[in-house]
Order: C-alpha cells, then sequence, then structure tokens
C-alpha cells in the first residue's frame, strides 16, 4: 500500500498555509495543521498568541500524537496531509516515527524570511528563522531513512504554481488535481484554533500570490544574520524540485 502520508516541514513567514490550503481543495485529501503546536508550546516558554487557548484545546502529549500522525488517515480519506513546523520538534522528541511519513520540506530564500520577520519582531536570530530545525531534521531523517526527503522552495511555487504542483505531486507518487490551484475565501475546516492571530491575510486568498521580486534593504545586523542563514538554505536548496 502506497504511504500518503505527507508531511510538510517549514519554516516561519513562509506560504505553508496557502500550501495546506492547496492540499485541502483536494477531494481525496485530509489536512491538519500544526499537530505538534500544542505540544511544543507546553514544553517551551515561548510566548505566542492564544498559548493557554491552544494547550487547553489540542493534545500536548507526544505519543499520542505520534499515533495521531502516524495512525490510519481520517474521513476515510486516501491521502493524510500534515502541515508542520519544524521547531516544533524539540531536542527531547522522538523522531524514529517520522519514517513512517513521507517527509518534504518547504524553504524560503532567507532574505525574504528575515525582512518578513522584521515586520512582526525586533529581535531577529537565527532560531527564529527554522533553518537551523530544517537542516538538522533533514539530516536526521536521511541519516535514518533510505530516501532524501523532498525540498521545494516557495519562490519556485510562486512563479508557477500549477506546474509546481504537478512535480510535488509526481514526487509524492499521487494525482494532481487542478483543484490545487485555488480556493474559497476565507476561513478554512483545516485552519488550527491560532489561525485567528495569523491567518488575516492569507484567509483574502483565493490561490497562490504572483511572486513578484523585491528590492530588499537589511540592517547591517540583519546583514550578518542572512549570511548565517544562506549557508542553511543553500544547504537545502541543492535538493530542490524543478
Amino acid at each position: 500500500m502506497a504511504n500518503n502520508k505527507i508531511a510538510m516541514w517549514s519554516g516561519p513567514r513562509n506560504i505553508s498555509t496557502a500550501l495546506m490550503y492547496a492540499f485541502n481543495s483536494r477531494s481525496d485529501t485530509f489536512c491538519i495543521d500544526e499537530p505538534l503546536y500544542s505540544y511544543y508550546l507546553s514544553n517551551t516558554k515561548i510566548t505566542h498568541p492564544g498559548r493557554q487557548e491552544i494547550i487547553d484545546n489540542y493534545e500536548w502529549d507526544i505519543n499520542k500524537l505520534i499515533d495521531k500522525i502516524c495512525g490510519d488517515i481520517p474521513n476515510e480519506k486516501s491521502i493524510y496531509y500534515q502541515k508542520h513546523m519544524a521547531h516544533h520538534i524539540l531536542p527531547e522528541t522522538p523522531i524514529e516515527w517520522i519514517l513512517k511519513l513521507k517527509n518534504c520540506f518547504l524553504i524560503r530564500e532567507p532574505k525574504d524570511v528575515i525582512y518578513s520577520l522584521s515586520k512582526k519582531i525586533d529581535d531577529i536570530k537565527i532560531e527564529s528563522t527554522g533553518l537551523i530545525e530544517q537542516n538538522k531534521l533533514f539530516n536526521k531523517i536521511n541519516e535514518l531513512g533510505k530516501n532524501t526527503p523532498i525540498v521545494i522552495d516557495s519562490r519556485d511555487i510562486l512563479r508557477n504554481p500549477e506546474y509546481m504542483m504537478k512535480r510535488l505531486c509526481k514526487e509524492l507518487e499521487i494525482p494532481f488535481e487542478t483543484s490545487m490551484t485555488s480556493w474559497p475565501e476565507g476561513k478554512k475546516d483545516c485552519d488550527g484554533i491560532w489561525a485567528k492571530h495569523w491567518y488575516g491575510e492569507v484567509w483574502k486568498s483565493t490561490k497562490f500570490n504572483k511572486y513578484i521580486k523585491k528590492e530588499i534593504s537589511l540592517s547591517e545586523q540583519h546583514i550578518n544574520l542572512y549570511y548565517e542563514c544562506k549557508i542553511l538554505y543553500d544547504e537545502l536548496f541543492k535538493f530542490r524540485i524543478i
């Protein structure tokens, strides 16, 4: 039987929610939004909007979560799409279960990530980009598994959404559906309870936004950070599908 449990590992300030909406538009797919988020919050001191509400309403026991993530596909669907944040995997988190999934990594040019983060937070550290966690997880899966995980760059998706969705589906060994290139405006049934804090812009969308190259000027502090991030990004970028 084909393994149709897809784990898409992203960092912050990417198009991970839009990509989840693309899969949510399929007729055969059940989507889940960041199933490890409550676990991550309950095991760190990170303060996020709606922190306690998330912990109170979502499972945080890692063993129960692993069973859910690797278990039967809900709602009698044939594909289980899981949107994950790489930094939700903590140093103490067991990860052998990840090999039961088809693992993919969604990456974004770090200059764009840093610029986007700078609009939200003042003190940006390399940990804020998620690239350290993505690289660690990618390398660990490579070490433990037989197949190199799929890597897809958000810029490639935005430049040619239909082509890249076809390429991704081919790598995942699932049929492409034209419905993946658009979705209805507004909230989605797959959204986590935290969507009200983060998804305002993507709720306005009905498709992937067209890629527009921006001239970005970073501060001296952020330029140094960019050079650190670029090394990590390039390590993943060389594996990207095109």
